[in-house]
């Protein structure tokens, strides 16, 4: 049985319980969180919350998709042009490798281009050889063509500090392999 990542239309702020029931019934889901520093009370708070307000990624065959909807919290899957929106998994994977690597990310809508995969280029940087990191104004987006948006992240905003020996930036790029270095 072919199983796809579908995206998943949740109530208003149900994206955490709706992964928690998907997961109680064995089903394959991914609700991105990003991490945020806030300050309350003058005291920095870091949070976990939703990168996408409204939206969670399921795995399901297609004969699966009916039965989500009976799901409390659950609106519908969300479509595209009479279809269902089909995730890749690569997508998947680099937005699992974004949250999982940068504090206070950020989304932006990005236009919806399915057919096309994610690329990797330069703007407005000289080139760098192997050596990504070297603009103190760099950022690092991820577009996810088949939603249209667009993750984005500033280098210093890497959640490993020096004396935990972080992934370098170089291999952070080589693992995702699926991204977008634009100067700002």
């Amino acid at each position: 049985m072919i199983r796809n990542w579908y995206v998943i239309c949740t109530k208003q702020q149900q994206e955490k319980k709706v992964t928690a029931l998907l997961s109680k019934k064995g089903i394959e889901n991914f609700c991105p969180l990003k991490t945020v520093e806030k300050k309350l009370g003058g005291n920095k708070v870091i949070i976990k919350e939703p990168l996408f307000s409204s939206y969670v990624f399921a795995r399901l065959a297609d004969s699966e998709i009916s039965i989500i909807k009976i799901i409390p919290g659950i609106i519908n899957t969300v479509y595209w042009k009479s279809k269902p929106v089909i995730m890749r998994q690569d997508e998947i994977n680099a937005l699992k490798l974004m949250v999982e690597s940068f504090i206070n990310i950020r989304i932006e809508r990005a236009a919806v281009c399915i057919n096309d995969s994610i690329g990797t280029f330069r703007d407005n940087m000289a080139e760098l050889g192997n050596n990504l990191i070297g603009n103190q104004q760099q950022r690092i987006a991820v577009t996810i063509n088949s939603i249209g948006y667009t993750i984005i992240a500033s280098k210093e905003n890497f959640k490993y500090s020096p004396l935990e020996k972080p992934l370098p930036f170089e291999g952070f790029f080589k693992k995702l392999n699926l991204f977008t270095i634009l100067g700002f």
